[in-house]
C-alpha cells in the first residue's frame, strides 16, 4: 500500500495491510508502515483507518511534529461488536490550513 497526500507528495504512506480472520486479535484490518512527512514546510502529516459503517480512527502522526521525517504505524482498526470485519481502509493527510489534504487507500476486501 503505499499512499501520497497529493500530486505534490507533502506526506505519504508505504507499508502493508491485513485483514485478520474471525478469532485472531479483533478481526480487524491491520495497517503496518511508515506515515512520513516529506517537506519542511511546517504542516505536520499523519495517518488514519477506518472499516465499514465506521469515522476515520484517531490521527497517527510522524512523531516530530512539522518536520521532515516519519513514523511507525502499525495499528488494528475493527469493529468492537462484530467478530470480524469485512473491509478497511486507510489514508494519509498533511495538517494544513483548512481542510486537511490527503490521499485516500480505495476499501481492501476479504
Amino acid at each position: 500500500m503505499n499512499l501520497k497526500t497529493s500530486s505534490s507528495n507533502e506526506g505519504s504512506f508505504s507499508g502493508s495491510w491485513t485483514l485478520y480472520p474471525a478469532g485472531t486479535a479483533h478481526g480487524g484490518f491491520y495497517v503496518s508502515g511508515s506515515v512520513c512527512d516529506n517537506k519542511n514546510d511546517g504542516n505536520g502529516v499523519y495517518g488514519q483507518g477506518r472499516v465499514d459503517g465506521y469515522g476515520w480512527s484517531s490521527k497517527r502522526g510522524d512523531s516530530n511534529g512539522s518536520s521532515a521525517g516519519c513514523g511507525s504505524e502499525g495499528r488494528e482498526f475493527y469493529d468492537s461488536s462484530a467478530t470480524r470485519v469485512s473491509k478497511g481502509q486507510y489514508q494519509v493527510c498533511v495538517d494544513d490550513i483548512g481542510s486537511d489534504t490527503c490521499g485516500v487507500s480505495q476499501w481492501y476486501y476479504r
